[in-house]
């Protein structure tokens, strides 16, 4: 993974860890509390999900949409993880579905096409 790409993951679960505790009102909260993983899945996760979606969304924005982005990447990460088991059955079909539909909303969103 481009080190770009490696530092907006970070980011990314930077703002999950918040979130998630904005949601608990607890200072430390465990993120399986909330999603269902622990920090180490999540990022496991997160770097699976930056590596799928196309390198042009992150190198052709400019500072104000880069962070909107990243912002909702984290939002829908936990709108998704929220509810899904990681060790279920149909986890990985999920993730698919979920990258797919989050590379067409980017898309759509911020670049007015489908990819």
């Amino acid at each position: 993974m481009h080190p770009k790409k490696l530092g907006y993951s970070k980011d990314i679960l930077y703002l999950v860890k918040k979130s998630c505790a904005v949601f608990s009102h607890k200072r430390n909260p465990s993120l399986r509390s909330m999603i269902n993983i622990n920090h180490d899945e999540a990022f496991y996760i997160i770097k699976k999900i930056m590596i799928a979606l196309p390198d042009h969304f992150f190198y052709n924005a400019n500072k104000k949409k880069l962070n909107d982005m990243i912002a909702f990447i984290a939002k829908n990460f936990i709108l998704f993880q929220s509810q899904e088991e990681i060790n279920g059955d149909h986890y990985a079909y999920n993730l698919i579905n979920f990258i797919d539909d989050l590379t067409s909303a980017i898309g759509i969103r911020y670049y007015q096409s489908r990819r």
